[in-house]
């Protein structure tokens, strides 16, 4: 796999693709790194596949050459300003350095991404440092001209590294990706992973495996927008398309008519939306399904949206203090799902809601009622 998305390097889409086929055969893949990545996709010691330089959109092999070349003679990189002092600022410029910073290649130096590209009183962190490393150079070769040469290192400061806001995961992902094709650090869905599981009926990849399979189904899907176009149809009426993305893909939608109005307003790049409709053939291909979409609304108001209540079950022999305290600390002013209980003693159950409790239901809550061993089911 690394072979292959080396033969595809020039090509983000290509490498985005199979990047994401390496995910799918859970084949680990880590992002560039000054200290361990090869010009190309490499594998490391530990077998997983890791990200070349040169594939960073914008850095180019040339640069890719000179930093790997600089680290096999002289050891790793301790910082940028270790890293700007020793290569050949001709072959590797700034242009090159932020985008190596901004795709994570500079991680292992402890500091968060944003600190690198932020500007600060008229100059950013790699401006410092290209400068402090031309000084650095130029100074070593003025030592090697002179007979008393020897103590540049002593007599030049490292500039101090300027206090930086990190950038939030969506932002830090999106810039990731416009560099890499991927997502490496992780995927702006995932703080939605309990409401993909348990709202959604199918992955974007799965509409595509069972097609008309799902004719009349009732669907729910969820994802993440990466591409919208408005646009005017013949007829002088407004229309959408717009992609979304899963963990598994992505899939095209449009917007017509009375539903471009209703829902125009959650269509907008990076926002995160669940989509609820049911399966109908496609006017444009008949051999092809296409979602006839009901609602659309944002992730962060799904269960919300969907979910009346939760019932847990209670074994009778389980209620106490400690327990039902436990329980109602779940409630807060986030919640509006309704809580309901089902007691069980023998053969018998007995229903019973709570009147002053709502809880919201997430991954947070999912495990604690797990940490309790306690079994639930949604309403």
């Amino acid at each position: 796999m690394a072979s292959v998305l080396t033969h595809n390097m020039n090509d983000i889409k290509k490498v985005s693709f199979f990047m994401e086929e390496c995910k799918r055969q859970n084949l680990d893949i880590h992002g560039p790194d000054v200290n361990e990545s090869a010009v190309k996709f490499s594998v490391n010691k530990k077998g997983a596949i890791r990200f070349g330089l040169a594939a960073i959109k914008g850095v180019g092999e040339s640069a890719a050459l000179e930093i790997l070349r600089e680290q096999k003679e002289n050891g790793d990189y301790a910082s940028i300003f270790d890293l700007c002092k020793r290569v050949n600022q001709r072959a590797v410029n700034k242009k090159s350095l932020e985008n190596l910073a901004i795709a994570g290649a500079f991680d292992a130096f402890g500091h968060n991404r944003s600190v690198y590209v932020t500007e600060v009183n008229g100059s950013t962190l790699l401006d410092l440092a290209v400068k402090h490393g031309a000084r650095m150079q130029a100074e070593a070769k003025s030592a090697q001209a002179s007979l008393f040469g020897g103590g540049a290192d002593a007599q030049i400061e490292e500039p101090k590294m300027p206090l930086v806001e990190p950038w939030n995961l969506l932002e830090k992902l999106h810039k990731e990706k416009e560099l890499i094709g991927i997502y490496i650090s992780g995927h702006p869905l995932s703080k939605f992973k309990f409401e993909i599981d348990h709202l959604s009926t199918h992955s974007l990849m799965q509409l595509e495996e069972h097609g008309l399979g799902l004719l009349d189904k009732e669907i729910g899907v969820a994802g993440l927008i990466t591409k919208t176009r408005d646009a005017i149809s013949k007829t002088g009426k407004p229309f959408m398309i717009f992609t979304i993305e899963d963990f598994s893909g992505n899939r095209e939608f449009a917007l017509f008519g009375e539903k471009y109005a209703s829902f125009r307003g959650y269509i907008e790049p990076n926002a995160q939306i669940f989509i609820s409709g049911k399966g109908e053939r496609s006017y444009r291909d008949e051999s092809k399904l296409e979602i006839n979409i009901r609602d659309i609304y944002f992730l962060a108001d799904a269960i919300d949206k969907e979910l009346k209540s939760v019932t847990i079950n209670l074994p009778v022999e389980r209620i106490n203090d400690q327990l039902m305290l436990e329980l109602f600390e779940l409630s807060d002013e986030r919640g509006k799902v309704q809580l309901n209980f089902k007691i069980m003693a023998q053969d018998q159950s007995i229903k019973a809601l709570s009147r002053k409790y709502r809880i919201k239901m997430d991954e947070i809550t999912k495990q604690k009622l797990e940490e309790l061993d306690l079994n639930y089911r949604f309403n």
